[in-house]
Parts: structure tokens; C-alpha cells; sequence
């Protein structure tokens, strides 16, 4: 991991107790050493925390005892002592391992849901993409009842016209043989 400048100013402040006027100074003329120092007290941490908080961007903190130490990507970026008000060291160590399991339970549990709601939005998906093509094939079904009732309208006009026009023949015919008056019996 890369050391920032950053991280090794406030190292020399909050680790080796320097004051912060003269942290860069010193920081600057002891840079290999102090960084070394960093590198080591890196190696023997542990990943406590990756993620947001609040709304400061998301970073990646290590544990060591009482010392948390800030990464963002592959780089070192600050450095924390952590104060527990007179609890001995090793109480420390237990709250912190405590402290890290609750958050391992809970960033567990928050993948699981995070798991749970992409394969339901999937199933959600799949019932959208279904219910279209099922959409899809009831407008063509449609259309085709259109067509065939449109078409079965036009049959039955020409089947009108047909009957109109033979009753027409028919009217002619009786009114040639039987005389005009019977057709008016007829239409009365």
C-alpha cells in the first residue's frame, strides 16, 4: 500500500505525539522510517469496516489494538488512536472484536437481502417480459377476430343484398302473375 502524505503527517501527530506545526517538517525528513513504521503497523492489522459512513466516500478501515488506520483503494490515508477512556487494552480488544462481529452480522445479513431483492426484481423481470408477450399475442388474436368480424359483415351484406334483390324478383314475379293488388295485401 502506498503511504500518503496525509496519513504520515498525521501519524507523526496522533501516534508519535508531534506537534501538528512541526509534523511535516519532521515527517518529511524522516519519510522512509516513518513509513516503514506505517507499513509494519499495517501488516499486523486487521480489515475492521468497508463502506460509507455518513456521507464521507466510501474507505476501507483496519484495527490494530487501539489504532485504526484509513485506506482509500491502495492507499493510506489517515490514522486514528482510539481513546476508551481508561479501559484496559485487552477489554478494548474484546469490545472491538465484538464491536467487528455485529458488523460482519450485519453487512452479512445486508448482503443477503441485497441477494433476496435482485433475485426478486429478476422474478419481477421475468413476469413483466411474460405478461408483454402475453399482451403481444392477445392484440394479434384481436386483430384477427377484427378481421374475421369485419369480414363476416361484409358477407352478410352481400348476403342481404342477395336476399333483397330475389325478393325483389319475387315481388315482380307475383305482382306479373297474381296483379298488382295482391302485392299491396302483402306490404300492408
Amino acid at each position: 500500500m502506498e503511504v500518503s502524505v496525509h496519513m504520515g503527517r498525521r501519524y507523526c501527530q496522533r501516534i508519535k505525539g508531534i506537534e501538528e506545526k512541526t509534523s511535516g517538517a519532521y515527517y518529511h525528513q524522516n519519510m522512509e522510517q516513518i513509513n516503514n513504521e506505517i507499513e509494519k503497523l499495517f501488516n499486523y492489522s486487521e480489515e475492521f469496516y468497508s463502506g460509507k459512513i455518513k456521507q464521507h466516500p466510501s474507505r476501507t478501515y483496519y484495527r490494530h489494538r487501539d489504532i485504526l488506520i484509513v485506506a482509500a483503494d491502495d492507499v493510506l490515508v489517515s490514522i486514528f488512536k482510539v481513546s476508551f477512556g481508561g479501559i484496559c487494552e485487552d477489554k478494548v480488544n474484546d469490545i472491538l472484536d465484538i464491536m467487528l462481529k455485529e458488523v460482519e452480522d450485519v453487512v452479512f445479513e445486508l448482503n443477503e437481502t441485497i441477494g433476496n431483492t435482485s433475485a426478486n426484481i429478476q422474478v419481477f423481470e421475468d413476469e413483466i417480459k411474460d405478461a408483454n408477450e402475453n399482451i403481444k399475442r392477445y392484440e394479434k388474436l384481436i386483430e384477427a377476430e377484427k378481421a374475421h368480424i369485419t369480414a363476416n359483415m361484409e358477407y352478410k351484406k352481400v348476403e342481404t343484398a342477395k336476399v333483397l334483390q330475389v325478393g325483389w324478383k319475387l315481388n315482380d314475379l307475383m305482382e306479373a302473375i297474381i296483379g298488382k293488388g295482391f302485392t299491396n295485401e302483402l306490404t300492408q
